[in-house]
C-alpha cells in the first residue's frame, strides 16, 4: 500500500473511489486503513530509491505460497520501512515529556519518558512497519497540543488528524480537544465569538488535513464515509467469526472481560507477535532472538505491573487531589488529560471485542504519563518528610 505515495504524487486522482471497483483490493485497503503509515513508508522508499512490494500477502496461503508470489518484500525494503516509522519515536517522547511535566514536573517527565522507552509492548509494536508508530506519535501530539490549544487551536487540530490519519481509534480523543480549545483559562477572553473562532480552527484543520490526505474521498466524501463504515463492520465481523471457530474463548462479549485483557495487555503480558499463529514455525526462531535482549521484555512480570499499577494509582490520585484544589495552575490540564484516558479507555472497550495485544497501545502513553506523576508525588511526599523539623534531643 506504499505505493499510494507513488501515485499521491503523479496521479492522485487515480486515488480517487470508484463505486464500480468494489472487488479492487487497493480500493478497499483505502477504505478500511488509514492512509498516513503508508505515506510513510513510501516516504521511506523515497529516499532510498526503493520500489513498492508488488503482491499482497494472503493470509488465506501458507508461507512459501506467498513466498513464490513475491509477497514477502526485500530485506532493504523492510528495513526502510521499519526505520521509517521508528524515526517518529523521539518526537513522542518529547511530546510525553512536554505533557508530564505540566502535571508532575520534571522529575515525572523523565519517569513517564523512561517508562515509555523501555515498555516492551512499545519496543514492538513501533518498530515495525505498522500503524502503531505512527499512532503513538499522533496521541502523544494530542496530549501536548492541548496545553496550547487556547491560543493555538489550529495546532490542536493539527496533531488531532494526525492521529486520526494514523489509526482511527484515536477518535476517542476529539471531544477532549473540542473542549481543550473551547476552554479558555483567561476569564476575560472567554467570548462566546472567541471560543466558536476556536472550535472553527479546530475542526476546519482538522478537517482540510484529513480530506487533503485522502484522495478516495475527494468526488464522493459522503459515499466513502458509508462505505467505509461498512467495510469496517464488515471486516470486525468476519474477524469475530473466524475466532470464534477457531479461539471461541477470545471473543470477548462482556465489557468486564474486555477491561480484564485490556489491563493484562498494559501491565503484564509478554510482547505478543500476532494475534493469529499462522506462520509461527517460520517466525519463532526470530521472536525467540528478538527476546533473548532482557530489555525487549523488560517489566513484563508481576513485579513488574504491580509497580507500574500503583505509581499509576498514585498518579490518579495526585491529579484528583489537584483538580478538587480549584486555585491549582495546572488543574485545567489535568481535568484535559482526566477525561483524555477515560474516553480513550470507554472507546477501546466499546469497540475492541478481540484481545489483541497492539490494541491496547493508545493507551500506553497515558499509563506513562500517570505513572511519571505518581513518581514525582512519590518523590515529593519523600522529600517533605526527610525535611520534617527532627524533634529536639536534651
Amino acid at each position: 500500500m506504499s505505493a499510494d505515495f507513488d501515485a499521491l504524487l503523479s496521479n492522485p486522482l487515480s486515488l480517487v473511489w470508484d463505486p464500480d471497483q468494489g472487488n479492487n483490493s487497493f480500493q478497499t485497503y483505502r477504505l478500511l486503513d488509514a492512509p498516513l503509515t503508508r505515506y510513510l513508508l513510501g516516504i521511506g522508499r523515497h529516499l532510498v530509491d526503493l520500489p513498492a512490494p508488488f503482491g499482497f500477502w494472503d493470509w488465506s496461503l501458507d508461507w512459501q505460497s506467498n513466498i513464490r508470489q513475491g509477497a514477502m518484500p526485500e530485506t532493504r525494503t523492510l528495513l526502510t520501512g521499519r526505520l521509517a516509522i521508528s524515526l517518529l519515536f523521539p518526537f513522542s517522547l518529547v511530546f510525553l515529556f512536554i505533557s508530564t511535566c505540566a502535571i508532575g514536573g520534571k522529575s515525572g517527565g523523565y519517569t513517564a519518558i523512561i517508562l515509555l522507552g523501555l515498555n516492551a509492548l512499545v519496543l514492538l509494536h513501533t518498530r515495525r512497519a505498522m500503524a502503531e508508530g505512527t499512532l503513538l506519535f499522533g496521541i502523544t501530539a494530542v496530549l501536548a497540543s492541548w496545553l496550547v490549544a487556547p491560543k493555538k487551536p489550529w495546532l490542536a487540530g493539527l496533531a488531532m488528524a494526525i492521529a486520526f490519519n494514523a489509526k482511527q481509534s484515536s477518535l476517542a480523543l476529539l471531544p477532549v480537544g473540542l473542549l481543550a480549545v473551547s476552554w479558555l483559562p483567561d476569564r476575560g477572553q472567554r467570548h462566546p465569538v472567541s471560543i466558536a473562532w476556536n472550535l472553527v480552527q479546530y475542526l476546519l484543520t482538522f478537517a482540510t488535513l484529513t480530506s487533503l490526505l485522502n484522495p478516495i474521498a475527494w468526488q464522493h466524501p459522503l459515499a466513502v464515509a458509508k462505505a467505509a463504515a461498512s467495510n469496517r463492520a464488515n471486516l470486525l465481523s468476519q474477524q469475530i467469526v473466524d475466532t470464534q471457530r477457531l479461539a471461541p474463548n477470545q471473543v470477548l462479549d462482556q465489557p468486564i472481560e474486555r477491561a480484564v485483557i485490556l489491563l493484562g495487555h498494559l501491565y503484564l503480558t509478554p510482547p505478543i507477535f500476532a494475534e493469529a499463529e499462522n506462520y509461527h514455525v517460520q517466525t519463532a526462531d526470530a521472536e525467540a532472538i528478538y527476546l533473548e535482549s532482557t530489555i525487549n521484555n523488560l517489566g513484563r512480570n508481576l513485579i513488574g505491573a504491580g509497580v507500574m499499577l500503583v505509581l499509576t494509582l498514585l498518579g490518579l490520585f495526585a491529579a484528583v487531589k489537584q483538580v478538587l484544589h480549584k486555585s491549582s495552575p495546572g488543574r485545567r490540564f489535568t481535568i484535559l488529560m482526566l477525561l483524555g484516558t477515560l474516553c480513550m479507555i470507554g472507546g477501546l472497550l466499546l469497540a475492541v471485542p478481540l484481545p489483541w495485544q497492539r490494541y491496547v497501545l493508545p493507551l500506553i502513553p497515558f499509563v506513562c504519563l500517570w505513572s511519571g506523576v505518581g513518581f514525582a508525588w512519590l518523590l515529593k511526599l519523600f522529600n517533605a518528610v526527610r525535611s520534617y523539623p527532627k524533634p529536639l534531643r536534651h
